[in-house]
């Protein structure tokens, strides 16, 4: 299973702004997809998935992403490595990627 996580801050304030280009990628996305969005309390998060794919809007605030996608990881058993984001920051997007290669 594949986890993909959209970053983005929650609020109608941001819908679209650049700070949500991953949730408007991950909505354009699921409407590909014909997937609906749930929103799961517990993990902060909206979540659309097929069974091989999950598709993640945390619910935080960028900088505390991180806590939605730990427990998404751990609800479904996936390793570090079984995940992608979806970000402004290109830079950002640069160095995760530079992480994921050097693991």
């Amino acid at each position: 299973m594949l986890l993909v996580v959209g970053l983005g801050n929650p609020g109608k304030e941001y819908t679209l702004t650049r700070h949500n280009v991953g949730f408007l990628v991950l909505d354009e996305l699921a409407k590909h997809l014909n997937l609906s969005w749930s929103l799961v309390k517990k993990q902060h998060v909206e979540i659309a998935k097929t069974s091989e794919l999950i598709l993640a809007k945390p619910q935080t605030f960028m900088n505390l992403s991180g806590i939605s996608v730990q427990a998404i990881l751990k609800h479904y058993s996936l390793l570090t490595t079984n995940y992608s984001l979806v970000c402004c920051f290109l830079k950002f997007c640069r160095i995760v990627q530079s992480v994921k290669k050097f693991n």
